[in-house]
């Protein structure tokens, strides 16, 4: 929905998360619940279900790097 599609907004979501893996200097102040919100709502049918295994792992190294 909206001006840029959910694709374009997911890929800008799943980019993040690369960033946010490798130490995220670009991102500024972005970080992992921007792209876990981002990504939930650019989800759209996901008719497999890889978006929200996405979703899942962006929470998982989340958890992770909160330790």
């Amino acid at each position: 929905g909206g001006a840029v599609d959910d694709d374009a907004r997911f890929a800008a979501a799943i980019a993040g998360f690369g960033q946010l893996l490798t130490g995220g200097k670009y991102l500024g102040d972005w970080g992992w619940d921007q792209a876990i919100e981002l990504a939930l709502a650019a989800r759209g049918s996901d008719d497999f279900g890889y978006r929200i295994e996405a979703v899942n792992l962006m929470r998982t190294a989340a958890a992770l790097s909160a330790k």
